[in-house]
């Protein structure tokens, strides 16, 4: 079973991965969290407020959390030469009880699924002539998760990034996913102005006011583990031959591991536990890189093997 995760490309072993979310999500919501009350908080102050025990918010994870995997499947197919469909959507969801059982961040589930919608858009961009209307999906996607989570807008970098590695300079292409995101504000700002008379500031003051900048770095398995994956791919890429033959592969690889090691300088500038998962997706990606490229495939097994150990561990040592 392990070497069809890691190498073939049948869709059909998704189970695996939904099992994998169901136990994660059924163990924390119902026994780990049991009775903790959960809030997912806009980025204007309005907040929504379950307990784990309720039901909404259990299936309400589980389903992004199926979505998420299922989306990262669609970016895998870009890949399909180097290591299997299904993998890095495995390690994602590893990855995620890992970051669940330390601290679930209903906000960070959120968004995740318009991270990897964006990373699409992305990947489209580099076959494309006319690529206006994906700039524009990635303003409007940035900015509908933004209202989320403030902190979003630091992706914005990683995206541009992009545009600088396949792109001609052309300065429509950076302008115009920045007046989507306005458009978005503009619009979000006549809605609240109709809707509260009353409150003379703009929206985005009072995002500003409700969304403080303090925050405290924790040094949880999750982002050590993440920690350490992240090196070793970053080493790899720097030391070893790379297996990627087709240039726009490397590309793609190359904005991996930057977006990799950007998101961490932000995340230890910034101590927000929203960035770790979002580096948990982008880490999935360049760690199915590294588990393919190894000198044995048996090296390869017992790397994967280990993962799925750490998985099956966590949930005993949080008991």
């Amino acid at each position: 079973m392990f070497s069809r995760i890691l190498y073939e490309n049948n869709p059909l072993n998704a189970w695996v991965i939904f099992l994998l979310l169901l136990a994660t999500n059924t163990f924390v919501f119902f026994f780990l969290y049991s009775g903790q009350l959960f809030s997912l908080t806009f980025s204007f102050g309005k907040s929504l407020q379950f307990t784990s025990s309720s039901i909404f918010i259990y299936l309400y994870s589980l389903f992004l959390t199926i979505i998420s995997s299922s989306l990262i499947n669609n970016i895998s197919k870009f890949f399909v030469e180097h290591f299997g469909l299904l993998l890095p959507a495995f390690l994602f969801a590893i990855f995620l009880n890992l970051l669940m059982i330390d601290n679930i961040d209903i906000n960070a589930i959120s968004c995740i699924p318009l991270l990897i919608i964006s990373i699409s858009q992305l990947f489209k961009l580099y076959e494309e002539e006319k690529i206006y209307q994906y700039l524009l999906n990635l303003g409007l996607l940035t900015g509908i998760a933004s209202f989320i989570n403030i902190n979003y807008i630091l992706l914005f970098p990683v995206f541009f990034f992009w545009i600088i590695l396949f792109r001609k300079f052309n300065i429509r292409e950076y302008l115009l996913p920045i007046m989507a995101i306005l458009a978005i504000y503009f619009i979000a700002d006549a809605f609240y102005f109709l809707l509260n008379s009353t409150d003379k500031q703009f929206l985005i003051q009072k995002i500003i006011k409700q969304n403080d900048i303090s925050a405290h770095l924790n040094l949880s398995l999750a982002v050590i583990v993440l920690l350490v994956l992240s090196i070793v791919a970053i080493y790899r890429a720097l030391y070893v031959k790379t297996p990627l033959k087709k240039i726009k592969h490397r590309k793609y690889y190359t904005w991996i591991l930057f977006s990799i090691f950007y998101l961490w300088i932000v995340f230890f500038i910034s101590q927000r536990q929203l960035i770790v998962y979002f580096i948990a997706v982008f880490v999935s990606f360049s760690t199915s890189m590294v588990l393919t490229s190894l000198s044995k495939r048996i090296y390869s097994i017992l790397l994967f093997t280990s993962m799925l150990l750490l998985y099956l561990i966590s949930f005993i040592v949080v008991l």
